[in-house]
């Protein structure tokens, strides 16, 4: 099928804004860098940020989920970084690792509602 873009991604993504908070594994004592995510999916998350990170570099990374006391954390590898747009921020997308089985189910849960919900809107 010519012209038809062709979908890579192996899990259902929502664009609904979760907060996510990031920093690189550089520096243990570097400060903590927040933004909330364009859209996420149990693989990966994608979001705008302020700093340039390489291609394939490690991100320490917390992600609130919505109706939970504890925040998702886990490592996310640099799948791209894009930027600077209009000099101040660069456009984000990690892959996910290193995430607690129940932190995933709960992640996993809240996905699919937003998503469920959205649908709905159509």
């Amino acid at each position: 099928m010519a012209g038809k873009k062709l979908e890579r991604r192996q899990f259902p993504r929502t664009s609904h804004t979760y907060t996510i908070s990031f920093k690189g594994r550089v520096d243990e004592e570097e400060n903590w860098d927040i933004s909330n995510t364009k859209n996420l999916s149990l693989g990966g998350a994608f979001f705008l940020n302020n700093e340039f990170f390489p291609l394939g570099s490690t991100l320490d990374i917390r992600l609130n989920i919505p109706g939970q006391n504890k925040y998702c954390a886990c490592r996310g590898k640099v799948q791209r970084c894009e930027g600077p747009f209009e000099n101040t921020y660069y456009k984000t997308a990690v892959q996910f690792s290193d995430i607690d089985n129940r932190l995933e189910e709960a992640l996993k849960k809240s996905i699919d509602f937003f998503m469920a919900k959205d649908n709905k809107k159509i």
